[in-house]
């Protein structure tokens, strides 16, 4: 809007009512009706913008409360599908670990480098794994 507003008036625009370059022009064709209709809009933006951002604050110190009654309802919800506590989604369950085989193509070849080889399910399951940064 400000960069429009800013532009200097098409002369084409000015001089016939009608610019030959249209969307393309780089100059404004905005009446004094546009930009009063288009500052209007703006206004009326930022008003819906402040309305939402003080509703959004009212919402907000209900967000404790609201958490707070979700997390009572799951855990009833938990306690009737799992009533004997042996299994929940919080359990921590074993892991599951793929079996990798070497592949057909490799296995007419004798001495594969440890890098071709599969891994163990031992070697994964026993892996120390570094924390980078």
């Amino acid at each position: 809007m400000n960069v429009k507003v800013s532009l200097n008036k098409s002369k084409e625009c000015s001089d016939i009512g009608n610019c030959k370059f249209g969307d393309r022009c780089q100059f404004s064709h905005l009446t004094n009706e546009d930009r009063f209709h288009l500052s209007e809009v703006i206004r009326q933006k930022e008003e819906a913008a402040k309305v939402r951002l003080t509703q959004s604050d009212s919402y907000g110190e209900n967000v404790q409360d609201k958490l707070k009654d979700w997390l009572d309802q799951r855990n009833k919800k938990v306690k009737l599908e799992f009533p004997d506590g042996t299994s929940s989604p919080d359990t921590v369950h074993a892991i599951k670990v793929p079996e990798y085989k070497l592949a057909e193509c490799l296995t007419v070849f004798r001495n594969l480098p440890p890098s071709l080889l599969p891994p163990t399910k031992s070697a994964i399951l026993n892996s120390e794994y570094v924390t980078w940064g």
